[in-house]
């Protein structure tokens, strides 16, 4: 339980920051389109007017439509967003698994490396001299230890 609950706090802040950073991000945007003279007024709302965003169902409180429409369309951004998170955080998971992989495939290479290393070191030991046969002629070699 302690775990999952670990698990869903880490989730809700990853959101949380995934959120934020989207905000900022949309902020960033529209101050670009003011700056670029996209927004007359400097509203969101006659931007998403022109593009024709769909609305939701929104709570009768009494909002204007534009209003609605940017809360319809900051919703669906913030669906996408998440789901890119989630996308985001399955690739991760799965480079870490492949990451681990590959650690337990590196350290099992480097194990027999020093196993290759161990025997040739005990035959460099255990045989000074060997002969090797050219022909007519008998040849010894002596390895320096």
């Amino acid at each position: 339980m302690r775990r999952e609950l670990q698990e869903t706090r880490l989730v809700a802040a990853t959101a949380q920051l995934q959120l934020d950073a989207q905000t900022e991000r949309l902020t960033n945007l529209e101050t670009q389109l003011r700056n670029e003279g996209g927004l007359r007024s400097g509203s969101l709302e006659q931007l998403l007017t022109i593009q024709q965003v769909p609305t939701t169902a929104l709570p009768s409180t009494g909002l204007s439509a534009g209003a609605g429409e940017t809360i319809a369309a900051l919703e669906e951004h913030l669906v996408i967003a998440l789901h890119e998170a989630e996308e985001k955080a399955q690739q991760i998971k799965e480079l870490e698994r492949n990451l681990e992989d590959l650690r337990r495939k590196f350290a099992l290479c480097r194990h027999k490396q020093g196993l290759l290393y161990n025997d040739f070191s005990v035959e460099r030991k255990v045989i000074p001299n060997f002969m090797v046969k050219d022909g007519a002629k008998t040849i010894v070699l002596k390895i320096c230890a």
